[in-house]
């Protein structure tokens, strides 16, 4: 363990960033708050307008001035100049609920997350006050100074800007952005400079194990560096993360905070940042004349979802033009476009079959395309269909193999000249193919597998085998369904080695693949089989056991997470420790990572198995659910957290509310439709959690944890 670490404190010298633009306000003025229009994307969100074109931007403290995407731009008629990396654009007027931005410089960013254009910098317009009010779902837009709408929210805390100077550390010369916004902060009562990061997900802390060296220089002026009081952290991958109470503008609230890097050592110590993850538990007001904030702490987040306004925008964009070209192939083309964004579009918002109504009108209009064939198979197989996804997932298969069999040189070649060779009345049908499609074949697989078809993935995968891991990975399954546990683990060992260590779902499949899960294995472990047996199916007892155990990575923050991957890796806990070491191993973790909802649950899950009292673990799993709750309306892990809750707790007709909130939310939500079946089977109702659990595995089979109860 580490016994110290640095942190970087802000930089020396403040000095004020020039405006990003003129701000004209006349009064006071509000608009709506939005959160994200798909999940997986933390921070605050409103809509403007650049010419009559509305755009959604995310109010980032981390911004300096307005990035927009460069799609975003092209859709509002604008033309980025300047070299790749640092291009800009020049916005005549940003409309933002009658509060009009002029002379704008907007850089090029990439998107935050679907449907996001941009982001906007409120501190970079000293004329305009704003105060973002995730309480009551509004923002308000004033003019700056003491009486400002930021001022209502309570007493101020002062902000800086960095240095003017761009740092530059290490050999390489890495750059450390500046972010314009840096306030002192109380980081487990050190206080430290830190940034607010409203648009990441969470705080983070990055540091130096070599607590005798101060790697950040300004023109040679040596940082201030801090050390944190040493925590003992959780180990997730190439990260430590650690637990830490923090304190801002007199309110104190708890962020996780990462050590990122593998080994956990590191060419640089960057800026302490502040993130969503802490911003979100307050009203938050920011004055950029007086160079103030002010926080209030609220009780609850109501901002609306921009999932209707954002569809809303992708319909306008299906709409035909005014005046189409009169070329019917540049007509044609001139479709691909928004067509395949609307597919892409309600997919990301768990609308699936306005996704595959979308996805099909796609491959009308570019049959050519691998690319089209594998949007709709994928479609259906978010519904749960299949058997009507499979040829789709062939035809992409089918045409991106032979195009990645030809010479790379080749390959250039045709794609350069396609446009020209295409007219020609000769032509030969050649079409160059996205990359992308080489993950078609996995998908090929995984419909076999929700299709029952297992031979069809074991001829097709000892052929293809090393070229997606998604391949491998439904191989695994479909020997796991097959009862060939020896088989399985040994695929999914291909997964992830493909995938360098980072497929979950993979890794999970390991632990599902552990010996005495099949009923030849089970008489192994039951000592009814000769050694010659056991060496012919590969099983080698503890060894096995280990490695499965291994594959544990216990990030509550992956969607593989959930309910489901802990209680596999309860089972084999159980297997290889029996009961009381199950629990105790849970309970380790849990001391280092207590912020882990499905962590506490799946304790209470051990203990009530094992016949102890679980409600003390039950009521901290339900504590922390009342605190993210109000803040995440629409998180279909809190509720599918919540219904597993109820059903520990006994409250079946509550449990079943909560799961069906879940899958309302996300009718493709494997994790709540397995604990929908978990609680049907606490309810009696054994045909009812029977088909929960095949629909978890039809709608997921490409993970493991959830194709595997195909065969239950």
């Amino acid at each position: 363990m580490i016994a110290s670490a640095i942190l970087l404190a802000a930089a020396a010298l403040a000095k004020d960033l020039p405006p990003a633009g003129h701000a004209s306000v006349g009064g006071v003025v509000e608009i709506p708050l939005y959160t994200a229009p798909a999940a997986g994307v933390a921070g605050w969100f409103i809509e403007a307008k650049i010419g009559d074109k509305p755009v959604l931007l995310q109010i980032a403290t981390e911004v300096d001035g307005v990035e927009l995407s460069e799609s975003a731009a092209g859709r509002v008629g604008l033309k980025p100049t300047g070299k790749e990396g640092e291009k800009k654009a020049s916005v005549k007027q940003i409309d933002i609920g009658g509060v009009v931005i002029t002379g704008v410089k907007a850089s090029m960013g990439k998107p935050a997350g679907t449907g996001i254009d941009g982001k906007i910098g409120p501190s970079s317009f000293p004329e305009l006050a704003w105060a973002v009010l995730p309480s009551v779902g509004k923002v308000k837009l004033g003019p700056a100074g003491a009486t400002s709408v930021a001022s209502e929210l309570g007493a101020d805390t002062a902000y800086r800007h960095p240095a003017g100077e761009e740092p530059k550390v290490g050999k390489g010369k890495q750059k450390v952005l500046p972010y314009p916004v840096l306030v002192d902060v109380a980081v487990s009562g050190v206080k430290l400079g830190a940034s607010l990061a409203s648009g990441t997900a969470r705080g983070r802390v990055v540091t130096e194990v070599d607590t005798g060296t101060t790697w950040f220089s300004v023109k040679n002026r040596s940082s201030a560096a801090t050390p944190l009081p040493a925590v003992d952290g959780l180990h997730v991958a190439d990260k430590e993360q650690e637990w830490r109470a923090v304190e801002l503008g007199g309110v104190q609230t708890w962020a996780r905070l990462d050590r990122v890097g593998a080994g956990l050592s590191y060419p640089f110590v960057a800026p302490a940042r502040v993130g969503f993850d802490v911003l979100q538990h307050f009203d938050l007001g920011v004055d950029p004349s007086r160079k103030a904030i002010t926080l209030k702490p609220n009780s609850g987040n109501s901002a609306a979802s921009y999932t209707s306004a954002y569809l809303a925008r992708v319909e306008e964009g299906l709409k035909p033009a005014a005046e189409p070209p009169s070329d019917p192939d540049a007509a044609r083309k001139a479709q691909i476009g928004p067509v395949s964004g609307a597919a892409s579009a309600y997919l990301a918002v768990g609308q699936y079959a306005k996704g595959v109504e979308h996805a099909r009108k796609w491959t009308e209009l570019e049959p050519e395309r691998c690319t089209s064939w594998h949007a709709l198979g994928g479609a259906m197989l978010a519904t749960g269909d299949a058997a009507g996804a499979l040829p789709h997932l062939r035809k992409a298969a089918d045409m991106y193999a032979p195009w990645a069999a030809r010479p790379l040189e080749e390959r250039k070649d045709l794609a350069a000249s396609e446009e020209k060779r295409a007219k020609r009345p000769d032509f030969d049908g050649v079409y160059s193919q996205p990359h992308s499609c080489f993950t078609a074949t996995g998908d090929v697989a995984t419909a076999l597998v929700a299709s029952g078809d297992g031979k069809g993935v074991a001829e097709l995968y000892p052929s293809r085998l090393d070229l997606d891991a998604g391949l491998p990975r439904a191989a695994g399954t479909a020997r796991l369904l097959s009862g060939e546990s020896s088989a399985a683990g040994a695929a999914f060992r291909q997964a992830v080695k493909l995938s360098y260590g980072k497929d979950d779902a993979a890794r999970a499949g390991m632990m599902l693949a552990a010996p005495g899960r099949d009923a030849s294995l089970q008489k192994e472990a039951n000592g009814e089989l000769s050694d010659e047996i056991r060496m012919s199916a590969g099983w080698d007892g503890d060894a096995s056991l280990s490695l499965a155990l291994a594959q544990f990575v216990g990030n509550p923050d992956s969607d593989v997470h959930g309910v489901r991957y802990f209680a596999v890796y309860g089972e084999t806990l159980r297997q290889a420790k029996g009961a009381d070491g199950a629990i105790a191993t849970i309970e380790a973790y849990l001391a280092r990572a207590p912020w882990s909802i499905p962590g506490w649950l799946a304790l209470a899950s051990e203990q009530a198995a094992a016949g102890r009292d679980a409600a003390a673990s039950v009521a901290r799993a339900q504590s922390l659910l009342d605190q993210q709750l109000p803040w995440n309306p629409r998180s279909v892990a809190l509720f599918v957290y919540q219904a597993e809750a109820h059903r520990l707790a006994g409250g079946l007709v509550a449990a079943a509310a909560s799961a069906d909130k879940a899958i309302g939310i996300d009718a493709a939500s494997a994790d709540a439709l397995f604990v929908r079946a978990r609680v049907a089977e606490a309810q009696g109702d054994a045909t009812g959690a029977s088909d929960w659990r095949k629909r978890a595995g039809s709608v997921a089979a490409a993970n493991p944890l959830f194709g595997s109860l195909l065969g239950e």
